[in-house]
Parts: C-alpha cells; structure tokens; sequence
C-alpha cells in the first residue's frame, strides 16, 4: 500500500512540476502565476495581483531556468514509473526540491515580505518532500523486513 501511495504521490508531483515548467516557458511568468493564483484562491485570501513578474528581467531569468523544472519534472517521473529500481533517487529527489524551498526562505529573509501565494509555494515546497520522505522510509522500512 505505502509502495503505491509512494508511486502516486511521485506521479502528481512530477506532473505539477513539468507543468509549471512547461508553463513558465511558454507563457512566462506573468501568467503563469496569474493563473497560479486564480487556482489558488480558495487557499490565498488576497486581491492583490502578483506583480512585477512581467518585466524583461524577470521573464528571461524565469524562462532560462524553466528547462531546469522540466528536466527535474522528467526525472521524478522517470523516479516513480521504475520505482522498483529506482527508489534509491527519491531522497535525493525530495533533497532538491526541499533546498528549493529553503532559497525561498532565503528570500524571504533578505527581502521585503512577499505575495501570501509565495507564503504558500514556500509551505509545499518545505512539506512534500517531508510527506513524501516519510512514505518512502515506510516503503523502505517493509522491504527491509521482508528481507529479513
């Protein structure tokens, strides 16, 4: 049962990443986000529009590093359909994904106070992989005592 949950959990997370990704790079990040936030709302009580993600700077920088998302998207899904052979990835997986969230704390550290819908990427960026992590020592915790 944890093997699947595993497996699923690994699947939606990689459709939702290479989603974005794919998003970021072909419509940018202005309505990429603009359509993050509208799917959000019932969770982000905020009128405000995300602003400022439109400019040329930020566009290109988000644009360039989309393949990024994608390729990572890529490998988690590879992750979870040869999950047999490749369990070994996940932790390594979920570390990177957790890092992401610590550079958004990083940020929010060091700069002003951001939109509420980054408040929350940052909650799913430091709780998947934590979620995920705790199946997986599941999953690995019953083949290690069927081994036995």
């Amino acid at each position: 049962m944890a093997f699947h949950l595993l497996r699923i959990l690994l699947f939606i997370t990689s459709f939702i990443i290479f989603g974005i990704g794919l998003s970021f790079y072909i419509l940018g990040p202005d309505i990429t986000f603009g359509l993050l936030l509208e799917s959000a709302q019932p969770l982000v009580k905020s009128p405000l529009k995300i602003s400022d993600m439109g400019t040329p700077n930020v566009d290109g920088e988000i644009r360039s590093l989309a393949p990024f998302l994608i390729g990572y998207g890529v490998l988690v899904y590879l992750a979870a359909k040869h999950l047999h052979t490749h369990i070994y990835y996940v932790p390594h997986l979920m570390i990177v994904f957790f890092a992401s969230g610590i550079g958004r704390m990083i940020s929010f550290m060091t700069q002003d106070d951001p939109h509420p819908f980054f408040v929350l990427l940052l909650g799913v960026e430091l709780g998947t992989p934590v979620i995920i992590l705790l199946v997986y020592k599941a999953v690995v915790a019953k083949v290690e005592s069927q081994q036995s």
